[in-house]
Formats: structure tokens, sequence, C-alpha cells
């Protein structure tokens, strides 16, 4: 699930009804064209609100700032997030359509966060 904004709008940083306003109609439509099981991938991940597609995309998105692209990459949002980070996530450019990357940056032991 993603979405492309305008050049130099973090749309974290707006509120959800300007959201909502901007983004939210091409969003939902991506999230209904998704496949039921993929569908229920994003149901599954966290949220700061009321539970809705938005609020989800919202509190689990990552962003390619260069490309003014943001998306939810389900499996990568499921893993626990720490203040004191031991791995890195970053976005790869759209002609290597926006394949996100996870890599340590410490070793991190078994059960760790």
């Amino acid at each position: 699930l993603f979405m492309t904004s305008e050049i130099g709008i973090d749309i974290r940083s707006i509120d959800v009804k300007q959201f909502e306003t901007k983004f939210a109609k091409p969003l939902i439509q991506r999230y209904k064209d998704l496949t039921k099981d993929d569908q229920a991938k994003i149901n599954a991940l966290s949220h700061k609100h009321e539970g809705s597609v938005l609020d989800k995309f919202l509190n689990n998105c990552l962003t390619n700032e260069e490309n003014n692209f943001d998306g939810v990459y389900p499996q990568i949002a499921r893993i626990n997030h720490e203040c004191d980070a031991n791995a890195i996530q970053w976005i790869l450019p759209k002609d290597k359509k926006f394949n996100a990357r996870i890599m340590a940056i410490k070793n991190i032991k078994k059960d760790e966060e």
C-alpha cells in the first residue's frame, strides 16, 4: 500500500483531516484493490487512533523523501521498534520499484528487540 505526495510534504506531520482530504481517496482505492490476504496484513498492523486504514498507514509507513514516496511494508512494520535502534531501514528509488531494506547496525541477540 503506497502513495506519492507533493514535494516537501511530510504526510506524518499533517493532521488526519488534511490527509483525508488530499490523499485518502486514492489510498483507500489502492487498499480496496489489494487481495483479501494483503488487506488482512494491513488490517493486522498497529495504529494510534481509531484503527482505520488511514490511521494504520500513517502509523506504519516508510518514506523515500527523494521520490516523495510513502509505503507500508507489512513485514517490516511488524518488526519491534526500539528507541536504541539496532537496525536501519531505507527504501530503494523508483527504478528499483521502491523495494524496502532492513540492515542490522549491531549484533542482535536471540529474543532481543
